[in-house]
């Protein structure tokens, strides 16, 4: 071999080499942007002030639905909430063109302090990315026919980060979370009529406890179960939120699904799996 071809060689496997390498550092990445629509939106929103707070009130889009909601109400302020109130939220949101969005939801408190949850409601706005630019809620509470508390609460966008898990035959991605909060994820698979072989299934979503050992199932928090039929799962009919109430953040705690296929739950006929997640990209900007 001569110089000159000797010289072509080496320069072609370095730079096969840094492609190579380029692509294993950014795999994550690259799962998050193949099975993402860029269409789809996923926001989630927080705000309090001395009397209630707001958590995970949520604006989603994506291939099958358009919706908003599912917030927890909680009260701080001992009695704020009594049997019998009506509450009206009013979630205001305006777009960069300065277009206001209303979104209201009313429902009666059923006894004393109530932590409510929001009801997951329809929305046929249409709305893209350029209309989440300032937000407020509007907390209304009619007590015996007499509106005795009315105040705007600022809410604050989220920061949510995505994380996705698999293994040779099974994927489980676009799952959202946020320090309190998270959206269980879309589950696939390649193997073809796993819905017959496997009619049920259920995703158990765990997180790792502090100066615990990762390689120990035992070690594992339950905080999060999803149960159904299989073909549901696959549609992604059956997603869920759940809050996160310990100790510190979410974010920080290593995170795995248990993965359980039922072919025949009387004969515990069951197939049962790990998979690790982790974190692929931030989902959305704050706006801030």
């Amino acid at each position: 071999m001569n110089k000159e071809l000797k010289r072509q060689f080496i320069l072609s496997c370095a730079i096969l080499g840094m492609v190579i390498s380029t692509m294993f550092l950014w795999y994550d990445n690259f799962i998050f942007h193949t099975y993402r629509n860029v269409n789809d939106y996923q926001y989630c929103f927080r705000g309090e002030n001395e009397s209630v707070l707001i958590d995970g009130y949520e604006f989603y889009k994506n291939d099958q639905y358009e919706r908003y909601g599912k917030a927890r109400i909680i009260p701080v302020q001992d009695n704020f909430l009594l049997k019998g109130d009506h509450v009206t939220v009013t979630f205001e949101l305006t777009s960069s063109q300065n277009e206001t969005y209303l979104f209201q939801q009313e429902f009666d408190i059923r006894v004393d302090n109530e932590v409510y949850t929001l009801d997951e409601v329809d929305n046929h706005e249409n709305l893209s990315s350029k209309d989440f630019s300032s937000f407020s809620l509007r907390f209304q509470i009619q007590r015996k026919k007499k509106i005795i508390y009315d105040e705007k609460i600022p809410m604050s966008n989220q920061q949510l980060i995505v994380y996705s898990g698999e293994n040779k035959d099974y994927t489980i991605q676009e799952i959202y979370a946020s320090p309190s909060w998270l959206k269980t994820g879309l589950f696939s698979s390649t193997i073809e009529g796993i819905e017959k072989d496997y009619p049920n299934m259920s995703i158990d979503y765990l997180y790792l406890k502090d100066t615990s050992q990762p390689d120990d199932i035992n070690s594992y928090e339950r905080f999060a179960f999803v149960k159904g039929k299989t073909k549901d799962m696959l549609d992604g009919l059956l997603q869920t939120v759940v809050y996160y109430d310990d100790e510190g953040s979410l974010l920080d705690k290593e995170l795995c699904c248990v993965v359980t296929l039922i072919k025949d739950e009387e004969k515990q006929d069951v197939y049962t799996f790990i998979i690790n997640l982790h974190k692929t990209t931030k989902a959305v900007n704050t706006n801030e």
